[in-house]
């Protein structure tokens, strides 16, 4: 009588190629020289994914990473008071658009968002190169904000730029003296000042800039 167990020394690592989630080994020998025989069970690296062996089962878990997005405002912090409530971002995966997000402050004034749950590797096992652009970013008065964006490490930063308005204030001096010189100062020293008024409480002094 034969018996189909094979004998441990004939075989001590057996390797399958599974398809679909379920396997089994059959035919192994329980003893050797009337040891019980432990067996055990390691995966090959699975690109893309962690794995967890427990007994005979085994857990792989997609390996995710995140995008944090900054954004900077360089408009000497809103001077004119014409910047945008919000603004949009789109996130791009080795140079292809997959996501896209809006952009507000939060209660603190910080203009941040980030981008979840991305795969960090492709299917042929590549690392994603994540990088992001912006929406053209445009004042209240349609004037366009000069962006640069910068990424490293999954963590991109936009600035977007764009100079107060300025005005420019002349005027011409006069002297009525009757053509009398001879008190007349060689140079006179004149200060400009600005107001605006305080629109959270009319109680209050303007606020006051000179030149």
């Amino acid at each position: 009588h034969s018996f189909p167990t094979r004998r441990f020394s004939d075989l001590h690592t057996e390797t399958k190629t599974v398809t679909d989630d379920k396997w089994s080994f059959t035919d192994l020998a329980k003893y050797y020289n009337g040891s019980a025989i432990t067996y055990t069970l390691t995966e090959n690296e699975v690109p893309g994914y962690t794995t967890v062996v427990n007994g005979y089962n085994v857990t792989n878990t997609l390996v995710e990473v995140s995008v944090p997005v900054t954004k900077i405002w360089n408009d000497a912090s809103n001077q004119d008071g014409k910047r945008p409530q919000l603004i949009t971002v789109n996130l791009l995966a080795d140079g292809t658009k997959v996501d896209s997000a809006t952009i507000e402050p939060d209660e603190n004034g910080d203009w941040t968002y980030t981008f979840e749950h991305l795969n960090k590797y492709d299917k042929t096992g590549k690392e994603v190169v994540y990088t992001v652009t912006e929406d053209t970013v445009k004042n209240t008065d349609g004037k366009k904000y000069d962006s640069s964006i910068s990424c490293a490490n999954n963590a991109c930063t936009i600035t977007n730029t764009l100079a107060p308005e300025t005005i420019n204030i002349s005027g011409t001096k006069t002297w009525v003296d009757n053509g009398n010189i001879t008190i007349k100062p060689n140079a006179i020293y004149i200060t400009l000042t600005g107001t605006v008024p305080n629109k959270e409480d009319s109680t209050k002094n303007d606020e006051v800039y000179k030149s």
